[in-house]
């Protein structure tokens, strides 16, 4: 044996037991705020991604020379997977509608809208005059508005209940 060695034996049953202690005790203190944060990211990133889906539907109106809409589903429990969701379709004046995009559900808002569409036509200018108003309720009563307007804006606004 190493005489460097000779006599370190490592650490005790109680220093480690102390160690898991703290950290038990900071894990404690810190998850009701790390869970806060993470439900706030959640309904955050929702948003961006509602806000690209419509910049992105502008963009492939103009693209495909013709109406592209976003089509909603209203959220109607509480629960994971019935809180609401969006699809995007092409629609030709001709034909049946394209869908561009899988239905996006969301996890952490609750969708409310008084249209079950709205659009674009290749001007980016609402498609047959589809302008409205779209409710997401999020945690701890914030409620989130995005609002298309007859220019095409696409507006979002937080409120508080």
């Amino acid at each position: 044996m190493n005489p460097a060695y000779r006599g370190s034996r490592g650490f005790t049953l109680l220093e480690a037991l102390i160690v898991l202690f703290l950290i038990s005790v900071s894990t404690a203190i810190s998850y009701p705020g790390a869970k806060s944060w993470l439900i706030r990211f959640q309904e955050s990133s929702e948003l961006r991604s509602i806000i690209a889906a419509f910049q992105q539907a502008r963009a492939e109106a103009a693209r495909r020379n013709g109406n592209v809409v976003l089509a909603f589903t209203d959220g109607t429990a509480d629960a994971p997977g019935q809180r609401g969701s969006y699809r995007m379709f092409a629609a030709p004046r001709t034909a049946d509608p394209i869908a561009l995009s899988e239905a996006r559900d969301f996890d952490a808002l609750l969708l409310r809208t008084n249209r079950d569409h709205l659009g674009f036509n290749f001007q980016g200018l609402p498609a047959n005059g589809t302008t409205g108003t779209m409710t997401l309720l999020g945690h701890r009563g914030v409620e989130y508005k995005i609002t298309m307007s007859r220019c095409g804006r696409v507006a979002l606004k937080r409120t508080q209940q």
